[in-house]
């Protein structure tokens, strides 16, 4: 979890940044269903490594990936693996809750992440049996400047490294 990223963690808090996401979440879910199994792996995903990750079977997979072909391997597999799934879609810069929706990957409109998704799914002969959650808001909300202690050094706020840097309004 990064500061800049709060905006998009509906469980992750200010006390959490530094963490792992998969940790946090399976965190947040135990706290409401303790009896739950949840195996939280902290990797990121690789098709050539997919029948390790997902190995035994897991009676659901979370998608939070926000690389769209690391998505689309992981959920192609899924699909063909008959895994159940559901894909995160794009919540920067959003901040409405009453425009999210859950469907079927063939019937997600306004997302533009969604929209890729839908497309690269496409090329692969994928039409419809992905699960995404994902928002009708339109984006038009722009980018914040840096903080002053955010200017000498952005890419402190970068998720990895190499990563683009992007400051985001955070919804709190």
């Amino acid at each position: 979890v990064t500061v800049s990223s709060l905006n998009r963690h509906a469980v992750a808090y200010w006390e959490d940044v530094g963490l792992s996401k998969s940790a946090v979440l399976a965190r947040h879910i135990k706290k409401f269903n303790p009896y739950i199994e949840i195996e939280a792996v902290e990797s990121l995903f690789d098709g050539a490594r997919a029948d390790q990750l997902l190995a035994g079977k897991p009676s659901m997979v979370l998608d939070c990936i926000d690389n769209i072909a690391t998505k689309v391997d992981l959920l192609a597999y899924c699909h063909q693996h008959g895994l159940p799934v559901i894909s995160a879609s794009g919540a920067g810069a959003k901040a409405d809750p009453t425009r999210l929706r859950i469907s079927d990957v063939e019937f997600t409109t306004e997302c533009e992440l969604a929209r890729a998704v839908r497309k690269r799914l496409r090329e692969r002969g994928i039409t419809t049996g992905v699960s995404m959650c994902y928002t009708t808001e339109r984006t038009e909300r722009g980018l914040l400047d840096f903080k002053e202690h955010q200017e000498e050094d952005p890419t402190n706020f970068a998720v990895l490294p190499g990563f683009r840097v992007r400051v985001l309004p955070v919804i709190a």
